[in-house]
C-alpha cells in the first residue's frame, strides 16, 4: 500500500526538525568547551585568547596566539563536528620560496619520495618542491619529533610562503599535546632560521 505524501511529509519533517536541533545543539556545545579550554591553556601560557565571533553557521572558530623571536605563532581549529582538526601554526616575516608537505602515508603513497629515515617513511608521505628543501628543513631533531607526535588520518607538516602548519584531526583538549605540536613546529623554525639567513644574505644589494 502506498502511503500518501502527505502523511510521509508529516512524519518526516518534524524528524528532520529535531535532528537540525540537536545538530546545532551539540555543535554550539562543542564549540564553547573547546573555546573555555583554549582560553585556560593561553591563561597558563600567557597567551593570548582570541574567541570565535559570529553567528552559527557562520561563526569563526576560537584560536589562541603568541610570538617568538621574529615569528607569530597560533593555534586554530577548523571544520565542524567529526570533520574538525587543530593546527599549530607559524608565520616568518622573511619567507623562503618552497614548500614541503608530509601527510600520513596511505597504500596509494608506495614509491612516493622518501625521507631516508625509516621510521619517518614508515609514516608518512612526502612532497618536496625544490626536492632539496627536504634534507634542509627535516633535520634529525625535526624528525624525531615527528615521529614522536603522531598526527593522525588526515593530519599533516606543511611549509609554504613561510608558514609552517602542523595539524592533526580533533578538537585538541589535551594541554600536553599542544605543547608537544608547538615544540615540533619550533623545531622546524629553528631548521628554516639558517636556511633564511643564507638566502636572504645572497641577494645583492639594492
Amino acid at each position: 500500500m502506498e502511503v500518501p505524501i502527505l502523511v510521509l511529509v508529516g512524519f518526516v519533517g518534524p524528524l528532520f526538525l529535531v535532528g537540525f536541533v540537536v545538530y546545532w545543539w551539540a555543535t554550539h556545545v562543542g564549540r564553547n568547551r573547546i573555546a573555555d579550554i583554549w582560553a585556560a591553556y593561553a591563561r597558563r601560557r600567557g597567551f593570548e585568547f582570541v574567541p570565535a565571533e559570529g553567528e552559527w553557521p557562520n561563526r569563526s572558530a576560537p584560536a589562541v596566539r603568541w610570538r617568538e623571536g621574529q615569528a607569530e605563532y597560533r593555534i586554530e581549529a577548523r571544520g565542524t563536528e567529526a570533520f574538525v582538526s587543530t593546527a599549530v601554526v607559524a608565520e616568518l616575516a622573511k619567507p623562503m620560496d618552497g614548500e614541503l608537505v608530509l601527510r600520513r602515508a596511505t597504500a596509494a603513497d608506495a614509491g612516493s619520495e622518501r625521507t631516508g629515515d625509516p621510521l619517518l617513511d614508515a609514516r608518512y608521505a612526502i612532497r618536496a618542491e625544490p626536492r632539496d628543501l627536504a634534507p634542509r628543513l627535516l633535520t634529525e631533531d625535526v624528525k624525531r619529533a615527528l615521529v614522536g607526535f603522531d598526527v593522525g588520518a588526515g593530519g599533516s607538516l606543511a611549509y609554504q610562503r613561510g608558514q609552517v602548519k602542523l595539524s592533526w584531526s580533533g578538537a585538541e583538549e589535551n594541554d600536553a599535546r599542544l605543547d608537544e605540536a608547538r615544540g615540533v613546529v619550533r623545531r622546524v623554525l629553528q631548521a628554516l632560521e639558517p636556511v633564511v639567513i643564507g638566502a636572504a644574505s645572497a641577494v645583492p644589494p639594492q
